[in-house]
């Protein structure tokens, strides 16, 4: 029932686009005035964009930890669907590992194939042969450590291959600073130009 032209819907957004792009300066130039202050227990892939997120959420007044509470969720979410999407982390994720196994990738391979039925093993996602295998485990080694399953390669030849499992721990800290002396400017005669305060660069 709010359906409605399109020129009528962008001659609408033409005309909120500067307090749109307004917005985003002032996110970017608070999260920017709070990066010092940043700081996590730990870090985790991408730390750079995960300290900015969270001087972002410091500047936007939102919730302690909701970045990354969302960063963490879209993370799992990624991991899950490319482990759905695989057909050796299935039986991967199935062995039995409280020893650590090890072996070359051929040994793997034949386990691996008497763990699933023959329609699995004739489908062309499923590998060919050791080397392909290989491939495949180093494409996803990040998403079964994700799982608690870690796979390491002997160098330089990576001929045998040890998994084993990794008792699971949170990736990074959900806490972090997230509160800060107000800033002072001079140019203001003093007023609080903290972020979450007044608009750093007007509304």
């Amino acid at each position: 029932n709010d359906r409605r032209p399109e020129s009528e819907f962008w001659a609408a957004f033409d005309a909120i686009k500067p307090s749109i792009f307004g917005g985003l300066l002032d996110g970017v130039a608070g999260a920017m005035a709070n990066l010092d202050v940043v700081q996590l227990e730990t870090l985790p892939r991408m730390a750079d964009f995960a300290v900015f997120g969270v001087a972002l959420e410091m500047a936007l007044g939102w919730p302690k930890g909701s970045f990354i509470k969302a960063y963490m969720q879209n993370r799992g979410a990624a991991n899950e669907t490319a482990l759905e999407a695989s057909l050796i982390a299935t039986p991967l994720l199935r062995m039995d590992l409280s020893t650590e196994w090890n072996g070359t990738a051929a040994n793997l391979l034949s386990t691996l194939e008497s763990m699933v039925e023959e329609i699995t093993r004739k489908r062309k996602q499923w590998p060919a042969d050791p080397r392909g295998l290989s491939a495949m485990l180093r494409r996803l080694a990040p998403n079964l450590r994700s799982a608690g399953i870690v796979i390491e390669f002997d160098s330089p030849r990576r001929r045998h291959i040890l998994i084993k499992k990794e008792q699971q721990s949170s990736d990074i800290s959900d806490t972090a600073t997230s509160e800060r002396p107000a800033r002072r400017d001079p140019a203001t005669n003093g007023d609080d130009v903290s972020p979450g305060g007044t608009g750093l660069m007007g509304s």
